[in-house]
C-alpha cells in the first residue's frame, strides 16, 4: 500500500534528512543496525546519559536517542538477533525539534497503518524504518535491521514477555495524591529508560479538554523530576463513561514500542437523545385560527 499523498505532508522536517534522491538512509549518524558495535556508538557519540546492559541513552540537543545492543546469546527466550554480543540491533529516535520545512520527495515502499487517537505509523520493512506520528507531528523514528536480514532474527521460543502498557490510572485526586502516583510513574520511566503516554478518557470533549490540562500539568511535573517532556505524549483516548487519566509505558524502539489506544464509540442512545433535543428546540406551535 502506497502512502496517500494527503498523509505525506505529515512527514515534514524530521524525515527530510533521511532521504537522498528518494532513497531511505540505512544509518543514523553513521550507526547501522547489525553492523555497528557498542564501541562505534561510544566513539561517535561519547559517554551516554544513561545505560543498561542492553541500551545506551543519549539526550542530544535536537533528539533523544536509545541505541539497543545485543547483550546475550539469542538462545534465551528467542529475543534478539544472531549477531555477536555488543552489536547494535535497533535505534529509537524521539525528535526534540523540527528542523526545516522540506518534505521527502517520495514515500514509495512505505505502508501506512492508521490507529485510533490520532496515531499513524509508516513502515518501510525493506529499509528497516518506522515513523510514528501523532496528530500530524513526528513523535518517534525506529531504525531496525533491513528486511533482507530477517533470517538473522532469533527464533522465538516459549517464554513470557511483559508488554502490558498500563502502569496506573486514576480519576479525581488531590494534587498531593496525584504527585505521589506520578513519582512512581517517573521512577519506572527513568529506571528502564521508557517513554510514556498519558491518555485521557471522558464522556465528552469538554471533559477530556479539562483532563488534557491536568495531563499537561502532570507532564510538567515529571519534567521537573528529570524526564524530558518529549518522552511523554498526551493523548485524547476518546469516549468512556468514566473520566480518568491512564499512565502508560512503552519501549523506545524495543519490544512493545507501538502505541495502540482502544477508543470507544459514543453510545447510540446518547446520539438519539441529542437529536431529540434538537428536534424539541426547533419545534414551533402555530397559532390556532379563530372560528
Amino acid at each position: 500500500m502506497r502512502a496517500p499523498r494527503q498523509l505525506i505532508s505529515l512527514l515534514v522536517g524530521v524525515l527530510f534528512p533521511l532521504f537522498s534522491g528518494g532513497v531511505v538512509a540505512k544509518e543514523w549518524r553513521g550507526i547501522v543496525p547489525l553492523k555497528s558495535t557498542r564501541e562505534d556508538v561510544l566513539r561517535l557519540l561519547g559517554p551516554p546519559k544513561q545505560q543498561t546492559e542492553a541500551a545506551y541513552y543519549y539526550a542530544l540537543a535536537d533528539e533523544l536517542v536509545l541505541i539497543w545492543v545485543q547483550h546475550q546469546a539469542c538462545d534465551q527466550c528467542g529475543l534478539g538477533w544472531k549477531v555477536p554480543v555488543g552489536t547494535v540491533t535497533s535505534i529509537g529516535v524521539i525528535p526534540r525539534s523540527v528542523k526545516g520545512k522540506s518534505k521527502p520527495a517520495d514515500l514509495d515502499g512505505f505502508t501506512v497503518r492508521v490507529e485510533h487517537a490520532g496515531f499513524v505509523y509508516y513502515f518501510n520493512e525493506s529499509k528497516g524504518l518506522t515513523v510514528e506520528t501523532l496528530n500530524g507531528q513526528v513523535t518517534s523514528l525506529q531504525y531496525r535491521p533491513e528486511g533482507e536480514q530477517a533470517n538473522l532474527e532469533c527464533v522465538r521460543k516459549d517464554c513470557i514477555v511483559d508488554t502490558f502498557p498500563n502502569f496506573d490510572a486514576y480519576g479525581d485526586l488531590t494534587w498531593s495524591d496525584e504527585k505521589a502516583r506520578l513519582d512512581n510513574y517517573g521512577i519506572r520511566l527513568n529506571y528502564e529508560i521508557l517513554r510514556g503516554a498519558i491518555v485521557v478518557y471522558g464522556k465528552d470533549r469538554a471533559v477530556r479538554s479539562r483532563l488534557i490540562k491536568r495531563a499537561t500539568r502532570a507532564r510538567s511535573y515529571l519534567s521537573r523530576q528529570g524526564i524530558e517532556p518529549e518522552r511523554i505524549l498526551i493523548v485524547d483516548g476518546g469516549y468512556q463513561t468514566d473520566s480518568y487519566l491512564a499512565l502508560q509505558i512503552y519501549s523506545i524502539a524495543g519490544f512493545g514500542s507501538y502505541i495502540s489506544v482502544l477508543s470507544q464509540s459514543e453510545p447510540a442512545r446518547s446520539l438519539q437523545n441529542r437529536r431529540k433535543r434538537k428536534q424539541r428546540i426547533s419545534f414551533t406551535i402555530l397559532p390556532t385560527t379563530p372560528n
